[in-house]
């Protein structure tokens, strides 16, 4: 694999890795899903990074791949198990 290749992908390892860290930091009880995958994409491109598709949040019993729409009302809520993709946040939230 070409160096610079191996860079950009060690990059976006790095990327991935802070933005799951402040994102466990900041999630509660109370924040719209909405919020949520707006406050990732952001911190994504505030890296330097730009996310290849919609982040996925899925709560609870949703396997995957739901993706917030404009206007969702959907909040987490105390004991919900928050999956993030591609991010691969997964901490339970009390």
């Amino acid at each position: 694999m070409e160096k610079e290749v191996l860079d950009k992908y060690r990059k976006a390892g790095s990327i991935a890795a802070e933005t799951r860290a402040e994102v466990e930091k900041k999630m509660a009880p109370g924040m719209k899903l909405i919020e949520l995958a707006n406050m990732i994409d952001g911190l994504i491109e505030q890296k330097g990074g730009r996310p290849a598709f919609p982040v996925n949040i899925s709560i609870n019993e949703n396997a995957a791949h739901y993706t917030p729409p404009a206007g969702d009302a959907t909040e987490i809520r105390p004991g919900d198990l928050v999956k993030v993709d591609p991010i691969g946040l997964g901490p339970t939230i009390e």
